[in-house]
C-alpha cells in the first residue's frame, strides 16, 4: 500500500540554508514546528500520516525525480513555501503544476507560507488565502519573522502558524470524508457489477463552460478509469484547440449529443451563459431523437454553497450538489444515478 501524506512542504533549498552550521534553516524551523501544531488538530489516525518534506534534496539536475513526484501524488495537500527564491526555481514551479495537475488549483488543497511580500504572482496563487511570515519594521523595511534568529518573542509567528495548522486539519478531515465515501460508493458499485454490467451501456457527454475545461475533462477521466464509462468532451474544451468555426464547435456538440444516453454538464465558474447555450442544445435534441430512442439523461453538477446555474429550470434534470473537490465526489453520485 502506498504510504500517504498529511501535506507536501515545497521549498526552494536557498530558504533553508542555515545561518550558521550548527542551525537549521527557515523551511526546517518552520516544518517542525507546524507538525505538532497539525497533529493536535488531528485524530490519532489522521495524525499517522505525516508532512513530508525533501531534507536530502532528491531533485535531478532538470527535472524532479520519481520519487519526489509519487510523494506528490500521495499527498493530500500542498504547503510552497513562497519567496523569490521560490518563484525562480524551476524545480518548485514543477512541484506545482504536478500538484494542481491532479487535483486543480481551486480544489482548497494548496496552503501558501508567504516569507516575503511579492508582486505579479501566478494566478494560481494569487487567488489564494495569504499566511504571512513578514513585517514592516518602522523604516518600512521588510523582515521575515524567526529570520536570521528564532524570535519567541514574535507571538505573531506562532498565530499565524497555529491558524495554518487548524486551517489544513478542516480540508484534511473534509478531503478523509469524501475519501471514505468515494470507498463505500466503490464497493457498493462493486457488488453491483457481480450482477450487472450497466455501465458499458452508456456514454456520457461531459460539459461546462470554458472556464471550467480543466475540471470537464478530470471529470471525463474519471468516469473511464474509475468507473469504466464511455466519456467524452465537446471540441470546444480541448486544450490543444486551434481556432475553429463557431459552425464546427456547434455541429460537434449536436453529433456527441445524438450518440450519447447522458449529459453531464460541470458547472463551478462557468461562465453561466455559455450553460445556457448548452442547455438549449439539449432541448433541440430532445425533439429530434426517435421515438424508440430512450430519453437522454440529463444532470448537472454544481457547487453546493452556491446552488445550481441561474436561469436553468427542468424538472427532468438530475441535480448534483457537490464540495469543492468535485472529481469524485460529482462522479460518484452521477454513477450511482445511473445504476
Amino acid at each position: 500500500m502506498t504510504e500517504k501524506y498529511n501535506a507536501f512542504i515545497s521549498y526552494a533549498w536557498r530558504d533553508n540554508a542555515p545561518i550558521d552550521h550548527e542551525g537549521k534553516g527557515w523551511v526546517s524551523t518552520f516544518v517542525n514546528r507546524l507538525r505538532p501544531l497539525l497533529r493536535r488538530e488531528l485524530s490519532r489516525e489522521m495524525a499517522r500520516q505525516n508532512i513530508w518534506l525533501d531534507y536530502e534534496q532528491m531533485r535531478d539536475n532538470d527535472n524532479i525525480s520519481d520519487r519526489i513526484r509519487a510523494k506528490l501524488e500521495a499527498s493530500h495537500l500542498l504547503v510552497p513555501i513562497i519567496s523569490k527564491s521560490y518563484l525562480d526555481s524551476h524545480w518548485c514551479q514543477q512541484e506545482l503544476q504536478i500538484f494542481i495537475e491532479k487535483y486543480g488549483a481551486d480544489s482548497g488543497r494548496i496552503f501558501p507560507v508567504w516569507m516575503e511580500p511579492l508582486e505579479n504572482m501566478p494566478n494560481e496563487l494569487e487567488n489564494l488565502l495569504k499566511y504571512s511570515f513578514w513585517f514592516e519594521d518602522d523604516k518600512k523595511r521588510l523582515h521575515t519573522r524567526w529570520f536570521p534568529d528564532i524570535d519567541p518573542t514574535d507571538r505573531e509567528y506562532g498565530r499565524t502558524q497555529q491558524s495554518i495548522a487548524q486551517d489544513m486539519a478542516v480540508r484534511l478531515k473534509d478531503i478523509v470524508t469524501i475519501e471514505q465515501e468515494t470507498t463505500s460508493s466503490e464497493q457498493a458499485e462493486s457488488s453491483a457489477h457481480q450482477t450487472q454490467e450497466p455501465n458499458g451501456q452508456h456514454t456520457v457527454l461531459v460539459n461546462g463552460g470554458e472556464d471550467d475545461r480543466d475540471l470537464v475533462n478530470q471529470v471525463a477521466a474519471c468516469l473511464c478509469n474509475q468507473h469504466r464509462i464511455s466519456a467524452v468532451v465537446p471540441v470546444s474544451l480541448l486544450s490543444n484547440l486551434n481556432k475553429l468555426k463557431s459552425s464546427e464547435i456547434t455541429h460537434d456538440l449536436r453529433e456527441k449529443l445524438k450518440l450519447c444516453s447522458a449529459f453531464l454538464i460541470v458547472y463551478r465558474k462557468g461562465p453561466a451563459h455559455q450553460l445556457q447555450g448548452y442547455v438549449n442544445e439539449y432541448l433541440k435534441s430532445k425533439t429530434k431523437r426517435t421515438k424508440n430512442s430512450p430519453p437522454i439523461k440529463l444532470n448537472i453538477c454544481y457547487p453546493s454553497n452556491d446552488g445550481p446555474p441561474p436561469g436553468i429550470f427542468l424538472p427532468e434534470a438530475e441535480l448534483h450538489p457537490c464540495e469543492s473537490d468535485c472529481v469524485a465526489n460529482c462522479t460518484n453520485k452521477f454513477v450511482r444515478g445511473l445504476l
